[in-house]
């Protein structure tokens, strides 16, 4: 009986220790890569990253944030023209490691996501990561967007049979797991965002195949299962 009662134990203390060897190498191998710098690539997501997982973000990211939006952020407080998720990304980034979206260098990254009509210009992504930004810090949101216009249109976006996808009718692992994200604090009070988030859960466990990817009309990739997760 005893070594039935060690034997999960030890298995679990095994795989304990294998996840914490990858999460180890995966953020050594970033480290190695260099201090996170402002932009897509290397930049916004390997400071979400190290501040999410416990590692240190160097003080120069912050600074090449306040040079990058200085240069790039236009009269109506947008970083760029078509994209509102490069706002975003910069929303999530800086939040998490405990700098303040609304002043980077006098300029309010939040001020800029104030119009459907451009949240709307990239698709689904669009709506989805700003409904992430505002509530990454439970921000308030400008005048002209809100957060139930921002859920409902989420769920408008959904194709054929549920999910979702930045184009198509078919459902993407990627797109459909940031939906799920967008959408989860709502689920207790939206019968319909509910309904929408278990379907979509459904949809992504048919999608897994037996190597545990969840392939993509782009293939399969690390992302789509990161994102699952």
């Amino acid at each position: 009986l005893l070594i039935l009662v060690a034997f999960p134990v030890n298995a679990m203390a095994a795989e304990d220790t294998a996840i914490r060897e990858a999460f180890d190498n995966t953020g050594n191998y970033m480290a190695a890569l260099g201090d996170p710098s402002a932009g897509s690539t290397g930049g916004e997501w390997m400071a979400l990253g190290f501040a999410r997982s416990g590692r240190e973000v160097p003080d120069s990211y912050y600074d090449s944030v306040v040079a990058y939006v200085d240069e790039k952020i236009d009269e109506n407080g947008r970083l760029h023209a078509t994209k509102c998720t490069t706002n975003c990304r910069f929303i999530v980034a800086l939040t998490a490691i405990g700098k303040d979206p609304t002043d980077v260098g006098s300029h309010n990254l939040l001020a800029g996501l104030n119009d459907m009509g451009y949240i709307r210009k990239v698709g689904v992504s669009g709506v989805i990561w700003t409904l992430i930004a505002f509530d990454c810090g439970r921000y308030e949101m400008p005048k002209g967007i809100d957060r139930e216009t921002l859920v409902d249109t989420i769920l408008d976006f959904q194709v054929p049979g549920g999910g979702w996808a930045n184009s198509g009718n078919i459902a993407d692992p990627d797109v459909t797991s940031m939906a799920i994200q967008a959408l989860a604090p709502y689920r207790k009070d939206y019968p319909e965002v509910r309904t929408a988030i278990d379907t979509a859960v459904q949809i992504l466990s048919n999608m897994q195949d037996e190597t545990g990817n969840f392939p993509s009309q782009y293939g399969a990739s690390s992302e789509s299962i990161s994102q699952v997760i």
